[in-house]
């Protein structure tokens, strides 16, 4: 698939091909915990690329297999990366912790190339098996999401969305607590009581927390609530400088690796 950037339709010199086509990954490890220091909580690696490999298999549209790249891979359980700038156990062994592993872009070319795994080794023919699952892509795509900083965003919104709900359900354990003092209290004083009193004062701050972040949540909701569909184009507007438009596609007629031939649909250039 070879999409370009929205209006960057122009000439190239054999100099500047390379240039043109040149991008960046950004191979990130993340670790997670109080103990690890701050220059070894994400550490990354670069490197150059020509095309973005998109897999197939399991993946319905492009946005899918790209979404699934940057959301990486959790190192946790049996998995967990080895900390071996902190001390050691008391065993000898290096300390470990929960982490992630991701690939994200961190710089995007001009024409962006995508191609497109058609191809898997098959471990029971021992060969190149071709992928044959409906592969939907679009007209126009919107690179930010994929991006080192549109990861980053998302994260953030991701940690939002959690510490709320930790205080909702905080808010909704403090009014189970109030209501349990109101039944001990026509009842009567008793062990049942004391308890709901202490549990409500244990959540005293929580409600208040969530009080104001519904407070606030109102107030972001005035004028009307906006749908889902309308965040992302508004996302997408606001990053128009990631809009890349589909120009040609490559297309590969044959059942194996080593069969079949290639054709190609192109878009001319609109003056």
């Amino acid at each position: 698939i070879h999409m370009q950037k929205h209006d960057e339709f122009s000439e190239t010199s054999s100099s500047e091909f390379q240039r043109r086509y040149k991008g960046q990954w950004a191979y990130e490890t993340r670790r997670f915990g109080d103990n690890i220091p701050e220059e070894y909580r994400v550490v990354t690696r670069h490197e150059p690329f020509v095309a973005v490999a998109a897999t197939v298999r399991g993946c319905n549209t492009l946005e899918d297999s790209l979404l699934a790249m940057v959301q990486g891979e959790k190192m946790e359980g049996e998995n967990q990366l080895a900390c071996d700038f902190l001390p050691p156990t008391d065993d000898g062994k290096d300390q470990r912790c929960n982490g992630l592993r991701r690939d994200v872009l961190n710089k995007l070319p001009d024409m962006l190339m995508i191609h497109l795994k058609r191809f898997e080794y098959d471990v029971q023919t021992y060969q190149m098996a071709k992928v044959k699952e409906k592969f939907v892509f679009p007209m126009k795509i919107n690179m930010w999401r994929y991006t080192r900083e549109g990861c980053e965003e998302a994260d953030r919104k991701q940690e939002e969305r959690e510490e709320l709900q930790v205080e909702e359900a905080s808010g909704e354990a403090s009014g189970e607590a109030e209501a349990a003092v109101g039944e001990a209290k026509a009842g009567g004083e008793t062990e049942a009581d004391g308890e709901a009193k202490a549990a409500t004062e244990d959540h005293v701050v929580a409600a208040e927390g969530t009080e104001k972040k519904e407070e606030k949540k109102n107030v972001e909701e005035e004028g009307g609530e906006e749908s889902g569909e309308s965040k992302e184009e508004g996302a997408a507007e606001q990053h128009g400088d990631y809009d890349y438009e589909l120009v040609g596609v490559i297309v590969h007629d044959g059942a194996t690796e080593q069969s079949g031939h290639y054709y190609s649909y192109a878009r001319e250039p609109q003056e």
